[in-house]
């Protein structure tokens, strides 16, 4: 009926409402190549038969007075396939598309709240939607903007999850991003999600560490090189393997381009 459909989109009338009135601005785009090795341990539908994986992601971030959205697409090339009982394979070359957007609305300075509370900086509604091939994730909560020393942004979220292959669960994430220079600069970021789902915990991480080519020459400085580390664990009995427990634990390089 009406009034479901109309809940169902209250909250995107809501941010677009907040946006109209919104009018510091401050974006930024970047495309990533990444390729590494070890994408066949966990033994399911994203098996890589072969190891190797290519990466290409576009992600889009915008903050606005009240409101940061971020958008990024990750598209996968590889082989993937998927396991019998018998660990044999079924080959299946192509691409995979998986999609996120989180915006999060700023709380404390929507409503003028002084946020003084130990290392507690800004207190967020935080909203995600995750969609892949045969997947999709809804994701609604709390987040933290904190405060901590070394750290340039630090950010945590607690949400209610609910995704087409468990039962409504919960997820607590974080995000950083830090910058240093020992002798040239780095750049430190990345996220970790752990989440519940039917048949336990589930931990995926991927911290990235990355230099700037600005040193080599100045039109270089939009450029980054550097590594990711991509680990995941599923905890699932009905996986073949030790314990009931698929992990992946695999390095991969990384160049990246900001506009």
């Amino acid at each position: 009926n009406r009034v479901t459909i109309m809940s169902k989109f209250l909250p995107f009338i809501l941010l677009l409402f907040i946006e109209l009135y919104a009018n510091e601005q401050q974006d930024e785009t970047s495309l990533s190549y990444l390729y590494g090795t070890g994408f066949d341990k966990v033994l399911n539908s994203d098996t890589v038969t072969t190891g190797g994986m290519s990466t290409l992601t576009l992600d889009y971030s915008k903050q606005t007075t009240y409101i940061h959205h971020r958008l990024f697409t990750d598209m996968t090339s590889a082989q993937f396939g998927s396991v019998a009982d018998d660990n044999t394979t079924d080959a299946l070359v192509g691409d995979k598309v998986f999609f996120e957007y989180s915006p999060t609305l700023d709380i404390s300075k929507l409503f003028n709240l002084s946020l003084d509370l130990y290392f507690f900086k800004e207190l967020h509604l935080a909203g995600q939607i995750e969609r892949s091939n045969n997947y999709y994730a809804r994701l609604a909560g709390l987040g933290f903007l904190l405060d901590m020393p070394f750290i340039d942004y630090l950010e945590t979220n607690i949400y209610w999850r609910d995704d087409n292959f468990n039962l409504s669960s919960w997820q607590f994430s974080i995000f950083w991003k830090t910058e240093f220079t020992l002798g040239i600069p780095f750049i430190f970021e990345g996220f970790f999600d752990v989440y519940g789902t039917d048949a336990g915990t589930n931990v995926i991480s991927q911290p990235r560490l990355l230099t700037e080519l600005s040193p080599l020459h100045p039109s270089l400085k939009n450029l980054q090189v550097g590594a990711e580390l991509y680990y995941y664990k599923a905890s699932d009995p009905l996986l073949p393997n030790v314990e009931g427990k698929a992990v992946e634990l695999t390095p991969q390089l990384m160049i990246k381009w900001i506009w």
